[in-house]
């Protein structure tokens, strides 16, 4: 009996060892997450998480990677091409950062609780014809009063995904 259980206690602790080697997640295929944001709309929803949480942190996930660069460089106008030239993703990031600050800064100047803020509507804008990849978006936010707040941040699209450029900006109310 003391064998058996020796026996069995020896498999059961080389089957441990074995999937520890070669953990379940070894066997799934590697596939990376999709980079960007499937929409515009997708896009402003983490553009205004972050304006309401004062978070910068989440947005440079969205910004592109000097490879996507690169790929919208290789197909661009040459007007797009003069955009991106001397361009990196660290240079895109710390310009959105600035902006950034900027939003927020006015957004207290003006008195507005951002917590209180919410998402009410979002449009694509019209890229220009010498610039197709750059897109504005508006993302319309509201205070508890209605009071209608139109935030404009630039979008690439690269590989049908949407990723944040450099500028974010209040525009006045219409």
């Amino acid at each position: 009996m003391k064998n058996i259980f020796l026996i069995f206690t020896v498999l059961l602790f080389a089957n441990v060892l074995s999937s520890a080697t070669y953990p379940i997640s070894s066997y799934l295929t590697n596939v990376p997450a999709e980079r960007g944001a499937a929409t515009a709309s997708e896009l402003a929803n983490v553009v205004f998480t972050a304006v309401q949480a004062n978070d910068f942190e989440q947005l440079p996930l969205y910004v592109p990677t000097d490879t996507e660069l690169a790929a919208v460089k290789k197909t661009a106008s040459e007007d797009m091409q003069a955009v991106l030239e001397g361009l990196t993703s660290e240079s895109i990031t710390a310009s959105l950062k600035e902006s950034f600050e900027t939003v927020i800064r006015e957004g207290i100047s003006k008195t507005l609780n951002l917590t209180e803020l919410t998402l009410a509507d979002v449009r694509e804008g019209t890229s220009s014809a010498k610039n197709k990849a750059l897109i504005p978006v508006t993302a319309t936010l509201t205070t508890r009063t209605n009071q209608s707040l139109p935030l404009r941040f630039e979008v690439l699209k690269i590989n049908g995904r949407y990723f944040l450029f450099q500028r974010m900006i209040w525009q006045s109310a219409n």
